[in-house]
């Protein structure tokens, strides 16, 4: 790992080691025999020289570690870790069958202090199973250790996203501020400490001695040590620790990791996809809020990101002409990461075409697809840009003859309401008007597309969640944003909590969530994610540790949000 073309003597030990990687595999191939189960079993430390929290340890001795069985020495060699950092990076020798690693240190460690060798998650054996969590190893060449750690917890930034970022093995990296004149910066600044999560996000730095730290979280690809902009996740810390003088324990604020892409947007094409539809595509999925286009020569009734295509943008034209050129006169919008648009050399240009739009309407997402009894909304989302003006509101029935009513919300999404709640433990049946529910170009529901049917659960069947939240930064006046997830069927309960006091969800459905929240410092409703330069803290961000359970008619109470 980290830092080690900074160090003298590390790129030779690599040259050296690469040049007798190539002999051996010009030599013979090696493999695993055939048959049997695969190994799936994560490997471990079963044994070091010297012994955990070992003191007055020679400063030459060489350090061994003996793993469970053959090890990826490359993977192991890549995630290791030394602070504080060594002058010279050590050599590294393997022998028992890549069982066993030695660390011959050129230098010897710094004199009376503690030493710490992390071995990270990422360490896998030669079946490519990884290490389920790191392996710290502290010692001191002194006659005591010390005793500070810092403990925290890396979280995904898009924790409820479609693909949330993996936060095993990422690195974290902390700096002593006592000792710099200026802010560290983790893409060109060698860490006073390392470590790596486990596979759950969770980390520990240890040995360490009182002073105040900043943490950086580093998904670092290419294995130099340094954060790269545009290729590694970062997380930055929404504050530092401090650790005083006596304190064997601190907990770090919870960090959310991202990729930090500062690329813009790319425009790649556009093409009609009939003549009234026109397709816009770009190289990253773009934010479906506060998107603006216009196109000469033609109007726009409406545009979206079709569900599934976060890359896309479908705009509702009136009639195209086939073959006449036209233009993209205004285009605004942003990444989901909130880069924006690249300007555009020149306007794009489309020829129209003639054909028809003959596709049927389509309901392609709705929910929540279970309701409790309330009036907690129902969201339809459309496969084209809707008819029916932005004030539509009408009243539709249900076939037992309940009122509902249809609101307009969008281009091409609609939300449901009861004419005064959902009724508990009832079926509805709801028919659309095929006639007065069309899309732009005419488009019509059909057969069993024009019927939604859902019920409404018992309200004895029903649960709460509440707790308190807390902030140990002292801010006052702030607005904490709770999430709570149903684990089967992804039905969310958010919150917004002034100031640190109690809460309490209301009624949920019974099952399994996941917690998840932040405060809001510039009122958006989205994680500020801070800056690595210039330094900018990260909004607060806490997910809550355990699986909560709901009971039916009973309160899972006790759940505590810290922010730090």
């Amino acid at each position: 790992m980290a830092w080690r073309g900074c160090v003298p003597g590390y790129r030779a030990v690599v040259y050296a080691a690469a040049l007798a990687i190539a002999a051996a595999a010009s030599c013979a191939r090696q493999g695993f025999p055939p048959g049997g189960p695969d190994d799936k079993t994560p490997p471990e430390i079963v044994g070091t020289v010297p012994l955990q929290r070992a003191a007055n340890v020679p400063a030459a001795r060489p350090v061994t570690f003996e793993f469970s069985e053959p090890m990826d020495e490359k993977s192991v060699e890549d995630n290791l870790f030394i602070a504080p950092i060594p002058a010279e990076w050590p050599r590294v020798t393997w022998r028992s069958g890549s069982r066993v690693m030695t660390i011959a240190f050129p230098v010897p460690l710094k004199s009376g202090a503690t030493s710490v060798i992390t071995i990270g998650s990422k360490a896998r054996d030669r079946r490519n199973n990884q290490m389920k969590d790191s392996f710290i190893l502290t010692f001191s060449t002194g006659p005591s250790i010390e005793n500070g750690s810092i403990r925290g917890r890396v979280i995904p930034y898009r924790i409820f996203g479609r693909s949330p970022e993996n936060v095993a093995g990422v690195d974290v990296v902390a700096y002593r501020l006592n000792d710099r004149a200026a802010n560290p910066d983790p893409r060109s600044d060698i860490p006073d400490y390392a470590t790596q999560t486990n596979s759950d996000g969770s980390y520990t730095l240890i040995g360490l001695s009182s002073a105040c730290y900043r943490l950086f979280a580093i998904g670092d690809r290419n294995r130099d040590g340094f954060y790269t902009e545009g290729e590694d996740m970062i997380g930055v810390a929404s504050g530092d620790v401090a650790l005083a003088e006596g304190d064997s324990l601190v907990l770090a604020p919870h960090i959310a990791v991202s990729d930090a892409d500062t690329s813009m947007v790319q425009l790649a094409s556009v093409r009609p996809a009939d003549k009234n539809r026109v397709e816009l595509f770009f190289d990253k999925e773009i934010d479906t809020e506060g998107v603006e286009v216009a196109v000469e020569g033609v109007s726009l009734s409406g545009w979206f990101v079709p569900s599934g295509e976060p890359k896309k943008l479908s705009a509702a034209t009136s009639d195209q002409m086939e073959g006449k050129k036209y233009a993209i006169a205004s285009l605004k919008l942003r990444g989901s990461d909130g880069n924006p648009l690249a300007p555009l050399a020149e306007a794009p240009v489309f020829s129209g075409t003639a054909r028809a739009d003959t596709a049927a309407l389509d309901i392609t997402d709705w929910g929540p697809k279970v309701l409790i009894p309330g009036r907690d909304p129902i969201r339809l989302v459309f496969n084209r840009v809707l008819a029916l003006p932005d004030t539509a509101r009408y009243v539709m029935r249900d076939a037992s003859g309940e009122n509902v009513t249809a609101f307009r919300t969008g281009s091409n999404t609609l939300e449901l309401a009861p004419g005064t709640e959902w009724k508990e433990n009832f079926a509805y049946l709801i028919s659309f008007d095929r006639e007065t529910l069309r899309g732009v170009a005419g488009n019509r529901l059909t057969g069993p597309g024009s019927q939604l049917a859902f019920r409404v659960v018992h309200a004895d069947t029903l649960g709460f969640i509440e707790g308190t939240v807390s902030d140990t930064t002292g801010t006052g006046g702030a607005l904490y944003r709770l999430i709570f997830r149903h684990l089967d069927t992804e039905a969310e309960r958010k919150l917004e909590v002034r100031e640190r006091k109690q809460w309490n969800t209301g009624a949920v459905l019974p099952g399994r969530y996941v917690a998840f929240g932040f405060r809001d410092d510039n009122g958006d409703g989205k994680i500020y994610r801070g800056s690595v330069s210039p330094r900018r803290p990260a909004e607060p961000v806490y997910a809550y540790p355990d699986t909560i359970t709901v009971v039916s008619r009973r309160t899972s109470g006790s759940i505590h949000f810290i922010f730090r």
